[in-house]
């Protein structure tokens, strides 16, 4: 137990996904900035920040490769030391002089079920993250408790309890399995399948150019049925990324932070936007090479080297009820290939602000059977500028 004073720190709570760290555009907004910076400037915590309104907290899940180190830290919002003075008895005498005190202690208590704690220090924790792949959550519970000690005038002075606050939140951590390429090209007996090999000398010269971001992905993030609904950003869960598949189906795919990151930049634009609405649907996200033949045989248009089986592509619309359907964004009161436009122009404007160089492209209907009857926009942050295209059914590689 530790006594604080009455003013208690606000901070800024990172609410997206934690990865390796990556380069990041000076362009950036404040509330655009990803985790992957904001652990480069804070040393690698990870802050939290809760209110004491006796709720439970549930944070996003934060990917992280086997064996690595970070710390978790729990603050509390601004706000907490206000006292309630509203008592009549402490009002009632005008004129006469009134002194005021109080003191608030703060308990953390953490619950770290797995991994390495190399370092403890009340509200912050830093922890290893296990070498075997899978679900560790970490658990905090705040509980505050005072005491209000006030004099009227020259009487003896008076104490009374403040009322006991506790909330808690829980980090959330995914270690993810490590792929072999020149394996079975499966993981825990899933099939993820074989991958082009970029380094063939009969590969197209703009693969040839780019054979590091054709690299089949070397880490794959376990989505099971206690998994799945775990949020990886504020508007995204782990189900909205990966194959329809049974709830109680174990799917593995290559969770990209830039592309949530895009996302999320996304949805903000089109939050902020008098002309569009502020649901972002991904219709189609990971497809390894395995399913990529299976929807083939549906129907499916997707090339060898598309840019879904990377992990770093996606097919979306944005609609008020977050369907399948294109929703009406230029207000004309129709949906049509213009709707798709005005996405478009805003999943380019995302892409060049936060230099997450990519591929973008529109169209004015499915590209393929397997997908809703609509208007979409696809779009991928492979690494490099694509050339990005107009109304068409056909996709860049």
């Amino acid at each position: 137990m530790k006594s604080v004073p009455a003013k208690v720190w606000l901070v800024l709570a990172i609410c997206v996904i934690v990865w390796p760290s990556v380069p990041t555009s000076a362009a950036e907004t404040k509330t655009e900035k990803s985790s992957e910076g904001k652990l480069a400037e804070t040393g690698g915590t990870l802050i939290r920040q809760v209110h004491m309104d006796n709720t439970f907290r549930e944070g996003e899940a934060f990917i992280v490769p086997p064996g690595k180190t970070l710390e978790m830290c729990t603050l509390l919002a601004e706000g907490l030391g206000k006292t309630d003075v509203s008592d009549p008895a402490l009002s009632a005498a005008k004129g006469m002089e009134r002194a005021f005190s109080s003191t608030r202690l703060m308990q953390f208590r953490w619950r770290v079920p797995f991994g390495t704690v190399k370092r403890f220090g009340e509200n912050l924790i830093e922890w290893e993250a296990p070498a075997a792949p899978g679900h560790y959550p970490i658990h905090c519970e705040v509980e505050t408790s005072g005491t209000l000690r006030y004099a009227m005038g020259a009487g003896d002075p008076k104490s009374r309890k403040l009322p006991s606050l506790r909330t808690s939140t829980t980090f959330h951590f995914l270690v993810p399995h490590e792929f072999d390429p020149e394996g079975h090209g499966v993981i825990e007996s899933y099939p993820i399948g074989t991958y082009p090999n970029e380094n063939t000398k009969d590969v197209k010269a703009v693969i040839a150019q780019h054979r590091e971001h054709y690299r089949p992905p070397r880490w794959f993030v376990a989505v099971t049925s206690a998994t799945r609904e775990l949020r990886v950003s504020e508007h995204f869960r782990l189900r909205e990324f990966i194959p329809h598949a049974p709830k109680d189906t174990t799917v593995y795919f290559p969770y990209n932070a830039n592309l949530c990151r895009a996302l999320e930049a996304i949805v903000a634009d089109l939050k902020t936007s008098e002309t569009t609405t502020p649901h972002l649907r991904i219709l189609r996200g990971f497809v390894s090479p395995y399913d990529a033949e299976r929807l083939r045989r549906a129907g499916a248009r997707l090339l060898t080297w598309n840019r879904y089986q990377y992990g770093d592509g996606v097919l979306v619309v944005a609609n008020e009820d977050a369907g399948e359907k294109m929703g009406d964004l230029n207000r004309d009161g129709k949906v049509d290939v213009r709707d798709a436009e005005v996405l478009a122009n805003v999943v380019s404007r995302v892409q060049k602000r936060l230099g997450l160089p990519g591929w973008t492209g529109i169209y004015g209907e499915r590209p393929d059977t397997t997908l809703p009857e609509t208007p979409m926009v696809g779009f991928d942050v492979r690494g490099w500028w694509a050339e990005s295209y107009g109304p068409e059914s056909s996709a860049r590689e």
